[in-house]
């Protein structure tokens, strides 16, 4: 999926869906960074888009904000 297909998406969720999603995102790249510690997570590059998804989510929510 294209990063411009995902924009549109979250572009389409409501201040609290974004607001639900971003503290998802949080609790899923915390357990997935002590997976990764615990060496139980082997794909590390999923943390990378996970946070990159997150930082995502934050922009379109600060865009509505401004």
């Amino acid at each position: 999926m294209s990063t411009n297909m995902i924009m549109d998406e979250l572009r389409k969720l409501s201040r609290e869906e974004l607001e639900r999603e971003i503290e998802q995102r949080r609790l899923d790249i915390a357990k997935m960074r002590l997976m990764i510690r615990l060496q139980k997570e082997k794909d590390t590059a999923r943390l990378r888009r996970e946070r990159r998804t997150l930082a995502r989510i934050s922009m379109v929510l600060q865009e509505r904000i401004l």
